[in-house]
């Protein structure tokens, strides 16, 4: 026997916006394997637990402000296809919020990730799977409604006006992306995979793993967006994130010890 369910209107909108982000743009997908030995005893040297998401999210507002020609996004207006080039340097974050028990998939957006540090990023994260669904207006519609044509409409109106309208994304949207909903520790099995994303770059924290000899290794999968970057631009910014994470600036993600 089989069940056959239709999907719920959270289950459309995602399945939506992923066929959206497969079909309209050039993924180019890879993984790089990272030592973030220095910086795990950097945290604990400060007093802090290693956040390996939060650590990314520095590490890729690091990246944009060395390399801003990264932080850019392709879009198909109603004109043509257009490429907007972004002067603030905000991250996106997907982030499951707790909601009383009955997770739900929300995202977040860092403003000013260059001048915060690695535990001021993880409190932020951590602060936001408590909000109340009250302030997440869209993340409510889609976790209570039905899935009926018009509320289908209304969220392809939606995520249209948002897609369409460089300008109108620019007011609160990231140029760049990260997530850990992947993310998993396997004993016996380091887990590498590729998310998808509609930034030029999304990086993802596939798994963080201790090695034998004392060192930390942490699996970044890696979405590139040819669509807006070249190979060659895609290549020297992974090197470069992951000079950033192996051989940090620790005054850039931690706060001297005492502090």
């Amino acid at each position: 026997m089989v069940r056959v369910r239709k999907l719920t209107l959270s289950e459309w909108f995602t399945d939506y916006q992923l066929f959206y982000a497969s079909k309209t743009l050039t993924h180019l997908p890879g993984t790089i394997d990272v030592d973030v030995t220095k910086l795990v005893q950097a945290a604990e040297a400060s007093g802090h637990r290693f956040s390996p998401t939060a650590v990314l999210v520095k590490a890729v507002a690091l990246l944009l402000r060395d390399k801003p020609h990264l932080n850019r996004m392709l879009f198909r207006t109603f004109f043509g296809k257009r490429i907007a080039e972004f002067d603030e340097i905000r991250v996106n974050l997907p982030v499951i919020i707790a909601n009383g028990g009955r997770p739900v998939l929300s995202a977040m957006v860092f403003d000013r990730a260059l001048e915060k540090t690695v535990p001021e990023l993880h409190r932020e994260i951590r602060d936001f799977t408590k909000t109340d669904l009250s302030k997440l207006p869209i993340t409510r519609f889609v976790t209570t409604r039905g899935n009926y044509f018009w509320n289908r409409l209304l969220l392809r109106t939606i995520h249209m006006m948002v897609n369409r309208f460089p300008r109108l994304y620019a007011t609160k949207g990231g140029g760049i992306s990260v997530t850990s909903l992947i993310a998993r520790n396997l004993p016996g099995a380091i887990l590498r995979g590729s998310p998808l994303g509609q930034t030029a770059f999304t990086f993802a924290v596939s798994s963080f793993h201790p090695q034998a000899d004392d060192r930390f290794l942490l699996s970044v999968g890696i979405d590139y967006n040819h669509s807006v970057l070249g190979g060659d631009e895609a290549s020297d910014a992974c090197f470069h994130i992951a000079k950033l994470l192996s051989e940090p600036d620790i005054s850039a993600f931690y706060p001297p010890t005492g502090e």
